[in-house]
This record gives C-alpha cells, structure tokens and sequence, in this order.
C-alpha cells in the first residue's frame, strides 16, 4: 500500500474521542505498527469491543494483540503468523492453533481452515463453520463481512455459536454483491444464518 494511505499513530490520537464512544472497533493489522498499538490501547481503555483482522508485524505488537483483542480474524497465512506453524488446510491442525490463541486472551478467535471452512473458537467450545452456498459475483469484502458480523453478533448478545452463523451469512450475502459493499439488513444476515443451520442438520 501506498504510505500515504496508511494511517499513522497520530490519525488514531486525532479520532480517540470517536473511538472511545464507539461500542466496537475493528482493527485491520496491515497497517502501521504504531497505528495498531494505539488503536488497540485506546479502544481497550474505552471498553469497546476490540476485534482485530489478520497478524501482527512483530512479537511486541502480537503481546499486545493478545492482551487486549477481544475477537480474532485471521486467513491460514495470518494464522501461520500468529501460531508460529502452518496448519495448512488440516482443519484439525486449525481448530487446535485456535484454541491456542484463545488461550492466550482473545474471547473468540476466527480462522480460515481448509478448503472454505472457517474455525470459530471460544473458551470450551468451537464450531467449524462450512462454506455456505450462494450466488458469487465478486468475492471481494467476505473476509471483512465475516469479521463484522462477528462483532454485530457480539454485540447483539448472541452466543458464540450463533455469532458464526451469522458471519458465515454475511460472508455468503457479501460475495454475492458487486463491489465487495453490500448494504447489509440484518434480518436478511440472520434470516439466511438460520437457514443455514437448518440445512446443516
């Protein structure tokens, strides 16, 4: 990416007021090292939610992720980041590297497994999440539908079960809209999260 484009510590200073209202902030973890340290403090002192998307660039920022991210997102290369070894598409290998982290502080830990699985871990339980069936026009934003409709969950009361359902959904609503921007209605999120349920047996 462009530098210009990155944000900087001081862009997170400038928008702590907003930050600490809001009820969730979500971190993507490409950006600046700095940045991510700054987001995730603040966010973590305000008391939202804190859900971050994708590995730390170094050991110092990985702590601090851990410490203070209450869900976790990552692909199988982000994963191979954060645990240290490639799991590979070996879902078992998956669910394991996820309960890993979950141990280490995050409450909910998301990572891609497989051939389009997701593992969705919390403390004592985990769910693998199956690739759901839809309509793809461009596969663009399912990764970000997927992480935010994990904090929508969250932040909805659902258990953590269902709060997958619900991110699968989005990612399969996602995909199936061009431009990776689908305007979401949540009624459509969890009317096609209880479908897939009912589907899966």
């Amino acid at each position: 990416m462009p530098c210009g484009t990155l944000l900087t510590a001081a862009d997170v200073r400038a928008s702590a007021a907003r930050l600490e209202a809001a009820d969730a902030v979500l971190l993507q973890l490409q950006q600046p090292r700095a940045a991510v340290l700054e987001g995730l403090r603040t966010a973590a002192r305000a008391g939202a939610l804190v859900v971050a998307d994708g590995a730390p660039p170094d050991g110092d920022v990985r702590e601090q992720l851990l410490a203070h991210a209450d869900v976790l997102r990552a692909d199988a290369a982000e994963t191979a980041a954060l645990v240290g070894r490639d799991p590979g598409d070996d879902v078992a290998s998956t669910v394991e590297a996820a309960r890993e982290l979950c141990s280490d502080g995050p409450g909910l830990v998301a990572l891609a497994a497989g051939r389009g699985e997701n593992v969705v871990a919390w403390d004592g339980g985990h769910v693998v999440m199956p690739p759901l069936d839809g309509p793809v026009a461009d596969p663009t934003g399912a990764g970000d539908a997927f992480t935010a409709a994990l904090a929508a969950g969250l932040l909805h009361g659902r258990a953590h079960e269902e709060t997958a359902w619900w991110a699968s959904a989005a990612a399969v609503l996602a995909v199936g809209t061009v431009g990776g921007r689908p305007s979401f209605d949540l009624a459509a999120v969890q009317e096609r999260a209880a479908r897939a349920r009912v589907d899966a047996g």
